[in-house]
């Protein structure tokens, strides 16, 4: 009987690393049959982390995230290693911002694969972006997720009124 006690007792403890917490990343965007949405190597891309180069820094630990629809709002566990609200989840890649954990999910270089353009250099737009490239580049548009070529990310892009996305220069230093 004690056996027994001792055995339900663990299984009640949160965070007892008994069960792996969920990967934020893994939750995926769907096409519109409901189908997981890939490029044509069969990369997803994630409904939660934010997309990002190669070199993305490592967190390697649980957070605590509140989830809905289209956003993650995510913070580190109490000093406990539990969370006070929302689930438990996987962040293998990402960095604390503000009080929040952002969480990152890699791509390959738009630039490392021969998409970078290597003269005039627009201003860059806020941030970098998600890319569809084959042949000419798109952005990645997650009310429409598939992509007929392969996935990279672009740290300077362009877009022009055609929709046509140019990479310019490649991770920031």
């Amino acid at each position: 009987m004690k056996r027994i006690l001792a055995i339900s007792t663990l299984l009640l403890i949160p965070n007892s690393g008994l069960a792996e917490a969920p990967d934020l990343c893994a939750e995926v965007y769907l096409d519109a049959d409901g189908s997981v949405a890939t490029d044509d190597d069969g990369t997803t891309v994630s409904r939660f982390c934010e997309p990002t180069g190669p070199t993305p820094p490592v967190w390697a630990q649980d957070i605590c995230c509140e989830l809905d629809r289209d956003d993650a709002r995510c913070v580190p566990p109490d000093a406990n290693g539990r969370c006070r609200s929302g689930f438990t989840m996987w962040c293998e890649y990402g960095e604390l911002i503000d009080g929040r954990v952002a969480c990152y999910q890699p791509f390959d270089d738009a630039c490392d694969a021969g998409y970078c353009q290597a003269t005039f250099v627009p201003p860059a737009e806020a941030g970098g972006a998600l890319l569809c490239c084959n042949g000419p580049c798109v952005g990645f548009d997650p009310k429409h997720p598939m992509c007929d070529g392969e996935l990279y990310y672009c740290w300077a892009p362009y877009q022009h009124q055609s929709g046509v996305v140019e990479c310019y220069g490649g991770e920031p230093f």
